[in-house]
């Protein structure tokens, strides 16, 4: 077996130490003839776990922090010995070690402490244990000083790119802050970073953010996943650190935003390439006419105040939207669907609804009501809930984005109140709804997905 090799040991003060015995280089050992130096310390490390052949640099320091003694090794097979310092009895010293490279066989010179690593280096060094230990020494003892590196493994240099993210939103009022979480996982689920970002730090002052980050390129690892969290919206920019980190607590918003609204797509990561990607987004925000503080504001003039009523001859979803011209409402085909084992019904609002179009404060109101029938045999037969989502129809601009020919572009968020309201039957009653937040509201405000790779159609419009 290969002995370990001691290159060097430094003068303790005035007192020189001779170097007897064979060179580093050839791996043998030394030994150190000076009368102050009474003890010793055996420099040991647990087995190693591979079959692979490490060098290692030991560094010895006093209490000085100054450099006492190192030495290069090659530790291989059972080996757990790595060295003999002297020392001086009951002076303390710190021991540090540090790998150098890994080889299927021991290198037939180590070549010299910080210097570069023997020819035949196996690419990188992973160490599952690293770092400084202490010790005392014992005058007439040699004394064990286990260094703890284990497993050492040759690896491969991670690989990595930059995802150069945007963040492209419409609020429709003025907004001078956004505060978002932002997070990169791999393709096992894996987080890459995870940072909050303020758009007064990262971006243009008006709420879009422009943000560098990085992916994870390895094998399996890509396509990676980002994923955008809006937590709070301001009038003002937030100050110096009051975003905080992840984690935190958020400042309160100016604006509330229906929601959650989370920006999600997948992104292949390029090595050592930055690879650009935008999210746009049209937020809906809360708004309150004084009756109701449940409205829905979508893009800059257009408010709806949308609801699902159970008086009347039959339960009705009414959706009214206010905008300076006539605004156009989008809707999808109503499904009634009953626990009595019978096929869905499905309503066409155009044919069975009203549209009525009135002048307003502020612009021109479109009221689309469609009165949602069930036969009564069925509601007798069990539960019934009737299924929808619509929205209003705010066009894209040169500026900002939005609906384009009538649809929603694909990966734009753009958001929808997706409708799933009780109608009765059996031993239950028709509930009424209003928009809230919370995935199980018979009224909740959704976005269309980041990730959708078509357009988004409805069946339906009212003009």
């Amino acid at each position: 077996m290969r002995q370990p090799a001691i290159l060097r040991l430094a003068p303790f003060g005035a007192a020189a130490l001779l170097a007897l015995g064979a060179c580093a280089d050839d791996g043998g050992t030394e030994s150190f003839p000076a009368a102050d130096l009474t003890g010793a310390f055996v420099v040991t490390s647990p087995p190693p776990a591979s079959d692979y052949v490490t060098v290692l640099d030991l560094m010895m320091r006093d209490e000085n922090e100054q450099n006492v003694a190192w030495a290069r090794v090659a530790r291989e097979g059972g080996q757990t010995r790595l060295a003999r310092f002297p020392c001086r009895g009951g002076a303390e010293y710190d021991f540090q070690i540090t790998p150098v490279g890994i080889y299927d066989a021991a290198p037939e010179r180590l070549g010299g402490l910080y210097r570069v690593a023997p020819e035949g280096a196996l690419s990188g060094v992973a160490v599952s244990t690293f770092g400084v230990t202490s010790a005392t020494c014992v005058a007439g003892v040699e004394t064990s000083v286990d260094l703890g590196v284990s497993d050492v493994y040759p690896y491969e240099p991670a690989k990595q790119g930059f995802f150069d993210l945007a963040v492209a939103p419409v609020f429709g009022v003025s907004v001078r802050d956004a505060l978002w979480d932002v997070e990169v996982l791999t393709l096992g689920g894996d987080r890459v970073f995870m940072s909050r970002v303020a758009s007064s730090v990262y971006g243009d002052g008006s709420g879009v953010v422009s943000y560098l980050g990085t992916c994870s390129a390895a094998d399996g690892d890509t396509p990676n996943t980002i994923r955008w969290t809006l937590l709070g919206v301001y009038a003002d920019a937030l100050g110096p650190g009051a975003e905080g980190d992840v984690g935190d607590g958020v400042p309160a918003s100016s604006y509330r935003v229906w929601g959650p609204l989370e920006l999600t797509r997948p992104a292949e990561c390029v090595d050592l390439q930055d690879v650009f990607l935008t999210f746009p987004v049209v937020v809906a925000l809360r708004d309150d006419d004084g009756v109701h503080d449940d409205l829905v504001r979508v893009g800059e003039e257009t408010v709806c105040d949308v609801a699902f009523s159970c008086g009347g001859e039959a339960p009705a979803l009414e959706v009214a939207c206010v905008a300076p011209e006539a605004p156009t409402i989008l809707m999808d085909d109503l499904v009634v669907r009953c626990d009595d084992g019978g096929d869905d019904v499905i309503i066409d609002p155009e044919v069975a609804g009203t549209i009525a179009e009135t002048a307003v404060d502020g612009g021109v109101e479109s009221r689309w009501t469609v009165p949602v029938a069930v036969d009564a045999a069925r509601l007798a037969a069990g539960a019934c809930r009737v299924a929808t989502r619509t929205t209003p129809l705010v066009a894209a601009t040169d500026t900002t984005a939005g609906l384009v020919d009538g649809a929603i572009p694909a990966g734009l968020a753009y958001p929808m109140v997706a409708v799933d309201a009780a109608l009765g039957g059996g031993a239950s009653a028709c509930e009424p709804a209003r928009p809230e937040d919370g995935a199980t509201a018979s009224l909740r405000v959704v976005y269309s997905r980041a990730d959708a790779a078509t357009d988004t159609v409805f069946a339906r419009a009212s003009r």
